[in-house]
């Protein structure tokens, strides 16, 4: 039987390390294919990036917070619904908003994040939040 001249490098290689291809010896990529992958569900990443736009408006009374999250092909996309008190730099705001929820995001689920889309749900002038109300 005739080698070619790759089968012969690859068989003198074999000799001198002692292993085989067959072993799975593939360095890091071996590796990491033992180990597994952590895998993190849509709505989890939906509720960190939540949790990521609260954190963010904290300065901002009255306002909350909705995401939802959708994972392909190992990145995330964001959609984010807020509530602001008004008046304020809402381009300022979301734009802040939208950092600090694909930064946090991408740490805390290693996944990271594609895009960051943010709706403004409401605005909620701050003298009806201040008024008293007249029972």
């Amino acid at each position: 039987m005739a080698l070619t001249a790759g089968q012969v490098a690859g068989t003198a290689a074999q000799e001198h390390t002692g292993s085989s291809k067959a072993e799975g010896t593939g360095g890091v990529k071996g590796e990491s294919a033992r180990r597994g992958a952590t895998t993190v569900s849509d709505r989890s990443a939906g509720r960190i990036a939540a949790q990521a736009a609260r954190e963010a408006l904290v300065p901002y009374p009255h306002a909350g917070a909705r995401a939802t999250a959708d994972s392909r092909r190992g990145r995330t996309k964001v959609a984010l619904e807020i509530d602001l008190p008004y008046p304020l730099d809402i381009d300022a705001v979301c734009a802040r908003v939208r950092q600090h929820v694909a930064e946090r995001t991408a740490a805390l689920t290693g996944i990271p994040v594609a895009s960051v889309d943010v709706l403004v749900g409401r605005l909620t002038p701050v003298r009806a939040l201040n008024a008293e109300r007249v029972v």
